[in-house]
């Protein structure tokens, strides 16, 4: 229930403020056989990072273009919101081009006498912010929002000016969010390229170093507990295959925890060093690697398989091994698809080929990640500063108090 707004301004539901808005094509209904080349289908992980992302679309040819473009070609300010995956992440149409949409996203053509293309992402970014979108999802193992939910969605309307001043002022902390992202992406990429300056490229290893399998460098390897994890905090934290990044982070910012009998708590609670593989995710996530670095006590779960370094390794080198272009190529490859989902299991992951540089070697880049990862920590402070004043921003602005 939205209330006590100021004069002038409205509430009104979504499905009155756009000219259109529908779901991409289901090619799995109307029996589209996608191609090697020709036009691009955007899917949910083509927006996933708030940009159109044309890397890893699927394409379709001429004919199935000419049938479906009218009406799933997307245009100029049209919004592109993600129904599946990422769920409320957005992006505006900026730029001509010839692709269609999959069913996983939702086209909305904003009705520009009522509601700004601008003004109605920012408060899609809003709801996405606060989790909004959980509240109301639907499915089982996959999940959704209707578009009758969207239809019904209510939104606070200003005056069109008033529209354009809340996403200016809104616009200068979410740049300055930007710019705090793109420097912690240097720090990532720096220590990418460092990787490949001390190593060299693994798939022609110049420096000749020694090659053997990843089994080699392991001392022990189990898969997580397969015990139901609660929503109520009772036992330890517990990561899941969301709390690996692509790039290989952790992130504990969603968390359900688990309870473990005695016996289980050596065999399932991590220690610092220890590296944790994504073995059961959509292709393109499967094989993302970590090390786990927290002072807490934290458990795994069974898409994750633990591994335990012996003295020929750093858990570090490895991550980046398995993170590196090569590695993710390798991973691609390898992946086997199982109803739905891609599955590398531990076995596997042991089997894959690596060089071996010298420990002491190792040992250096450990201690340049570990010292990069303490700004990173301090730069991330800043970042969820940045943020939170954000959120408190949107709150106002969309209350008519800025």
């Amino acid at each position: 229930m939205i209330d006590n707004l100021p004069n002038g301004w409205r509430v009104e539901k979504l499905g009155n403020l756009v000219k259109r808005m529908h779901q991409g094509i289901n090619t799995a209904a109307d029996k589209v056989e996608f191609s090697n080349s020709g036009y691009p289908i955007l899917q949910t992980k083509n927006i996933s990072k708030g940009i159109i992302d044309f890397n890893d679309t699927k394409y379709m040819n001429n004919e199935y273009w000419e049938k479906y473009k009218e009406k799933y070609k997307p245009k100029i300010n049209d919004i592109l919101l993600a129904n599946i995956g990422t769920i409320g992440k957005n992006v505006i149409v900026k730029e001509e081009s010839d692709y269609l949409i999959h069913w996983n996203i939702f086209l909305i053509e904003p009705n520009q006498t009522l509601i700004t293309t601008n003004y109605l992402k920012s408060f899609f970014d809003k709801l996405y912010n606060q989790n909004y979108y959980d509240l109301f999802l639907k499915g089982g193992t996959v999940k959704f929002i209707s578009k009758s939910f969207l239809i019904d969605l209510q939104i606070p309307i200003p005056p069109l000016q008033q529209q354009e001043k809340i996403v200016k002022v809104l616009d200068l902390t979410s740049n300055l969010i930007k710019k705090q992202k793109e420097l912690l992406e240097k720090y990532d990429l720096f220590l990418k390229s460092k990787f490949i300056e001390m190593f060299g490229e693994p798939v022609s290893n110049p420096k000749g170093w020694s090659l053997g399998k990843l089994k080699d460098l392991f001392l022990q390897v189990n898969y997580g507990t397969s015990s139901k994890a609660n929503e109520e905090n009772k036992g330890f934290p517990i990561l899941r295959m969301n709390n690996i990044t692509y790039s290989g982070h952790l992130n504990v910012s969603d968390l359900k925890h688990i309870e473990l009998s005695e016996k289980d708590l050596k065999k399932f609670i991590l220690e610092k060093g220890d590296i944790l593989f994504n073995r059961t995710n959509s292709k393109e996530l499967v094989g993302k690697t970590t090390v786990f670095n927290l002072d807490e006590q934290y458990s795994f779960a069974g898409y994750l398989v633990r591994a335990k370094v012996n003295d020929k390794a750093d858990p570090y080198f490895i991550s980046y091994f398995l993170n590196s272009d090569y590695g993710k190529a390798v991973l691609l490859n390898m992946a086997k698809n199982i109803v739905g989902m891609a599955n590398i299991n531990a076995q596997e992951m042991q089997s894959i080929d690596c060089y071996i540089p010298p420990i002491e070697l190792q040992n250096q880049f450990a201690s340049i990640v570990e010292k990069i990862e303490t700004i990173k920590e301090k730069e991330n402070q800043k970042l969820k500063q940045l943020e939170d004043l954000h959120n408190s921003m949107m709150q106002k602005a969309f209350k008519g108090e800025i």
